[in-house]
């Protein structure tokens, strides 16, 4: 094994993403720690990144194992919000990623803001807080 290699081996990848949460007020707050799912994509390479949370602050840290340094696209999304998606470039050990404003509204999970997504709203408006997302969840 060549010297650069195991210099490679010996260090690990970690990603320090950071979100804001719409409507879910100000950073720090107990509304900002949400769940989320992440894909991170090279030219050779896709990962998917089952429920990560955010802190408070809508800050997450993953470790990325195996993955070598390289251009990846990232696609992000939380439940009843549009995913986003941009590029960073991975190198060895900490990588700060700011994946901005995460917009809400796709109640239905579809990536879509529409009409069905307006109904599941409708049906919870007056309802003392209720998240729209009960309504969807006693329902297959």
């Amino acid at each position: 094994m060549g010297a650069g290699l195991v210099g490679i081996v010996g260090m690990m990848a970690m990603l320090v993403g950071h979100v804001m949460w719409q409507g879910r007020g100000a950073q720090p707050g107990v509304l900002q720690i949400e769940a989320l799912t992440l894909t991170l994509r090279s030219a050779t390479t896709e990962v998917y990144y089952g429920y990560q949370v955010t802190d408070a602050s809508g800050f997450f840290t993953l470790p990325l194992g195996t993955l070598l340094p390289d251009v990846y696209d990232w696609r992000l999304k939380g439940p009843a919000y549009l995913s986003t998606s941009s590029s960073f470039a991975l190198t060895l050990g900490g990588n700060n990623v700011d994946m901005g404003l995460q917009r809400a509204g796709d109640i239905t999970g579809d990536n879509v803001i529409n009409v069905t997504d307006f109904a599941f709203i409708r049906q919870s408006f007056g309802q003392g807080g209720t998240s729209p997302l009960a309504s969807r969840r006693d329902k297959p």
